[in-house]
């Protein structure tokens, strides 16, 4: 078995070769010095990696060059010193110039990673003279907190120098130790002739030696975690003496763990299923088919599919069972995509379906590119929406898919409601590494988690609420502290309503440069904060602006008195249907048929021209009267009537009335309220006086009844209604009675008195 996973992972790491990151190297303007040695030592402790790394490089020109180093590192990882010893033995030493500085504020500059090097930075130093024939000794020392999922760690080393240099290395060489509180097992490299051994400690040393060697690829070392137990590490350091330092708590639960180790778990799937996701609507269908099968038996979910409308798998929280399993799966298979995107409305309807239940977490996963249609498309706003509406404390993990994808609002999404983004397209083994993320985050065993910091004078804590500890996961708690000192703090929380105590004993250095990456990860949470809070204290939910507003004040209508007592008189059940059903139909079947013959203009507008219509505006208006594909401007069917496009102009239905709707939904009769407002709440072309065109906002307001209505709508309308009908109905089949008698008789009088004129008698 461990035969095959090494396999396994060797061929993984074999096919990440092609994702080289920018190896280490002296610039210059001509280009780079090539490197003639290598040599790295790294101690990994607790998934912190300390490496230290020795290069020399040579300068094979004539002349002498003005370089200077460039080093990419882990986002994750920080510098605290390096030097250049030239070949007279002088010693320069400077700070890096990073690509971003920590007081910076703008949560871009930490947030958002460089696909092209693979989620590394770059770090350039000042240059130095570098004299002809000369070499260049470079020492670097950094420390880093490794990746963690579902038990996997992972270690990578800059180191595919052969994309730079034909010059082979005389010597290459890396020393690495792994020691870690959990069992580690299946240590594994992607280069060959690695030697490996473990000793009695428990201690993993991973060996690389050779000479005359120029590699291909970076150095990677994958190996895994294996535990009963959960394992707690504390580190703090202090740069400054006169600053406040900084402080870490990681927590990783047991990888070991049964069904009774997990806790009760509600779960909402929001997949996008518009036109722009139809290369990877496979894609996600098989995702969530696999991330439902591995529903566990206590969890509630739901699936919210969106498009411009939403569409809900069930209207509430569906038990996990085989049965509805087996629903939700034919739910999914039988998506289509179709439409523009509505990720606002979509979000907020997901968020909905969370209750209030105690003992359970909350999670959502979005699936989507990102790229918003129609709707609120502000990131800001769609961001700020969903704070506050998220009052249950769900998480939101977003799964960036797709090509195009829009990174800040699914980031933004994620960090600020306490979840994570993921972008699957741009990682190797896609299929294993979203089975491992669900794995991570579908089986919590830790929920109501909370920090008790005891004595410690602490500030400025990261995450302020601490989120459910799911299996494969880890927790990252991060802060400043002002006072050296040991303290005792407490991790508790709670699994199926039983709580339990972690004892934590931490110690606050009073002046240290060792684990300097700390800073680096609270500056990152730090600056995002900034964002946040710049956006607004109370983040309440908003309007998209638009170029002009327009109100329809709205309340419940009075109850009319409805006369049915009439119909106690037989001729009005003939007459009043008739009469009712053309009063009803008539703006209606107008309306329909002024998007008819609009829709039948842009039709034949696309026909004749290369530039297709997609948008219902000014200049489209303007264009199809020029073309004469519009005889004379469009009347409306009553003043209030916006005509807008759902999606592309494709089908006679992507064109909507704010107040009649189309062919497909008529919103008079339409008794779904959310739907009848979902339309009637967008930004429609408005048509005044048949020339002017305005982009408007059609917006909903709901007065409040006053008691007099409220009375008469719920019980007094009734009471008055039937005091007059009652009657009126008795009057009404009283005269209908003697009237038909009279019907019938007077034909037998007219009979009667025929005869006797013609017997000649007197009448």
């Amino acid at each position: 078995m461990h035969k095959r996973i090494s396999i396994c992972l060797i061929t993984l790491f074999i096919l990440a070769g092609s994702l080289c990151v920018e190896a280490v190297y002296l610039v210059h303007e001509q280009g780079e010095l090539p490197v003639l040695s290598y040599k790295a030592s790294v101690e990994i402790k607790d998934q912190v990696a300390f490496t230290s790394l020795e290069m020399v490089f040579h300068n094979p020109s004539e002349q002498a060059v003005q370089a200077g180093l460039n080093f990419p590192i882990s986002e994750t990882a920080a510098i605290p010193k390096y030097s250049l010893t030239d070949g007279e033995g002088n010693v320069f030493t400077d700070s890096f110039i990073d690509s971003f500085s920590e007081s910076n504020s703008s949560a871009e500059a930490f947030t958002v990673i460089d696909q092209e090097k693979q989620g590394f930075r770059l770090f350039k130093t000042g240059t130095i003279n570098v004299a002809a024939g000369s070499r260049v000794t470079a020492l670097i020392e950094y420390s880093e907190l490794l990746p963690y999922r579902s038990g996997k760690t992972s270690y990578t080393l800059p180191f595919a120098i052969k994309e730079e240099q034909e010059t082979e290395l005389e010597t290459a060489s890396i020393h690495i130790s792994i020691r870690d509180q959990k069992a580690i097992a299946n240590v594994v490299s992607n280069w060959q002739n690695v030697a490996t051994d473990k000793d009695d400690k428990g201690t993993w040393n991973v060996v690389f030696e050779q000479n005359k060697y120029l590699p291909e690829a970076d150095f990677m070392l994958n190996y895994e975690l294996k535990s009963a137990t959960p394992s707690i590490n504390f580190l703090a350091t202090r740069p400054e003496i006169d600053q406040d330092g900084y402080f870490m708590l990681t927590f990783s639960p047991a990888e070991l763990i049964s069904d009774k180790d997990i806790a009760m778990h509600d779960i909402v799937f929001v997949i996008d299923t518009s036109a722009s996701m139809s290369h990877e609507s496979d894609e996600i269908k098989r995702l969530l088919s696999f991330f439902i099968k591995q529903l566990n038996a206590s969890d509630r979910f739901g699936i919210i599919a969106f498009s411009t409308l939403t569409k809900t798998f069930m209207p509430e929280l569906a038990a996990a069972s085989e049965v509805n399993r087996q629903t939700a799966g034919d739910f999914v298979n039988f998506l289509n995509v179709h439409n523009n995107t509505d990720i606002h409305r979509a979000l907020l309807t997901g968020l909905k379906l969370f209750d209030n239940a105690e003992g359970r977490t909350r999670t959502m996963i979005l699936l989507t590119d990102g790229r918003t249609g129609v709707g609120i498309r502000d990131t800001d706003a769609i961001v700020r929406d969903c704070i506050a509406s998220n009052t249950n404390g769900a998480r939101i993990f977003a799964l960036g898919i797709g090509h195009n994808i829009n990174v800040e609002l699914l980031k933004r999404l994620a960090a600020e409601n306490r979840g994570e983004a993921l972008f699957p397209g741009h990682i190797i083994d896609y299929e294993k590494q979203m089975m491992d993320f669900y794995r991570s985050i579908s089986t919590p065993v830790l929920v109501d988690v909370k920090l008790n910091m005891g004595s410690a004078e602490v500030s400025k804590v990261f995450p302020e609420n601490l989120p459910p500890i799911s299996h494969g996961s880890r927790l990252l708690i991060k802060g400043r502290y002002s006072k050296a000192a040991s303290a005792e703090m407490t991790l508790t929380g709670t699994l199926n309503n039983v709580e339990h105590v972690f004892p934590i004993n931490a110690t606050f250095v009073e002046k240290s440069e060792d684990n300097l990456f700390i800073r680096q990860l609270w500056s990152k949470d730090n600056a995002g904060n900034r964002t946040q809070a710049t956006a607004g204290a109370e983040p309440q939910l908003s309007d998209q602006n638009s170029v002009t507003a327009r109100t329809f004040v709205r309340c419940s209508e009075t109850r009319p008195l409805s006369f049915w007592g009439i119909y106690g008189f037989l001729p009005t059940i003939f007459a009043l249907p008739l009469s009712r059903t053309r009063h009803n139909g008539g703006g209606h079947r107008a309306c329909l048929a002024n998007q008819r013959v609009l829709y039948g203009a842009i039709e034949m507008y696309n026909m004749d021209n290369n530039v297709m219509i997609d948008e219902l505006d000014q200049e489209t208006m303007d264009n199809l009267l020029k073309g004469q594909y519009l005889k004379s401007p469009m009347v409306m069917a009553k003043k209030e009537c916006c005509f807008s496009i759902t999606d592309a102009l494709y089908s006679e239905d992507s064109i909507v009335c704010s107040v009649h709707g189309n062919s497909e939904i008529e919103l008079e009769e339409n008794s779904d309220q959310q739907t009848s407002d979902m339309f009637r709440e967008g930004v429609y072309l408005e048509i005044i006086d048949k020339k002017q065109l305005v982009i408007n906002k059609s917006e909903i307001i709901h007065e409040e009844d006053s008691w007099l209505k409220k009375t008469w709508n719920s019980w007094l309308a009734d009471v008055v209604n039937l005091l007059i009908n009652v009657p009126l109905f008795i009057i009404g089949l009283v005269l209908s009675f003697y009237l038909t008698y009279l019907i019938l008789l007077l034909p037998f009088k007219l009979l009667a008195g025929l005869f006797e004129l013609l017997s000649g008698k007197e009448k």
